[in-house]
């Protein structure tokens, strides 16, 4: 059965460097991510398994394992090395409400190179996903020109899709018979804290 997951944007709507991996970590050598002390686990059922992730300012994460394909969405700017098993480090720049498709399986280290907490929200995909259709890098660039709702990308299996919310303003899943999981981006007073962030999960029809 596919999965639908939402970000919702309420409110007003939207207004590792020189790390690399010591020669002997393999993937063998990698924690399971449900043992990644930065990795908080907050949801899971048959579909997903769902995260957040915050990582301090010059700290990284322990190598861990992603077995499965996942989505994430980032919360709030952020620099930072991805140092993936058996490759070279990679520096990005990753903009507020960035979303982005990851294949599993691999390990990898996640480097905050930034003076803030690194925040990001994983979710685990547990079923095969298939075929992916990439639209947009991020919920913000998905919610451009005024739109209320917009596929962010789909895969077999899963479609991820943003929702822009008006202050005082209300939402609700469309009965189409797939289960629904929905992820609250929440900014008040110009910053995004912690307890912004909420994870439903909507039974099927």
């Amino acid at each position: 059965m596919r999965v639908t997951v939402r970000f919702l944007v309420a409110a007003c709507g939207l207004g590792l460097a020189g790390l690399a991996l010591p020669p002997m970590c393999t993937p063998q050598a990698a924690v399971p991510i449900s043992r990644e002390a930065d990795h908080h686990l907050v949801l899971e059922n048959a579909y997903v398994r769902a995260y957040e992730v915050e990582v301090p300012p010059r700290s990284a994460t322990l190598l861990h394992q992603h077995d499965r394909d996942y989505v994430y969405v980032v919360l709030g700017d952020a620099d930072i090395t991805n140092a993936v098993a058996g490759k070279d480090p990679v520096k990005l720049h990753l903009p507020d409400t960035t979303v982005n498709f990851s294949p599993g399986p691999f390990a990898h280290i996640a480097r905050n190179d930034g003076g803030t907490v690194f925040r990001n929200v994983t979710i685990s995909l547990l079923r095969p996903q298939g075929e992916v259709r990439r639209f947009f890098p991020s919920v913000r660039a998905a919610l451009d020109r005024g739109k209320t709702e917009a596929t962010v990308l789909e895969t077999d299996e899963v479609r991820v899709a943003a929702v822009r919310i008006a202050r005082g303003g209300s939402w609700s899943p469309g009965e189409n018979g797939h289960p629904h999981l929905v992820v609250l981006l929440n900014r008040s007073q110009g910053r995004r804290e912690p307890r912004d962030r909420q994870m439903t999960k909507f039974p099927s029809g």
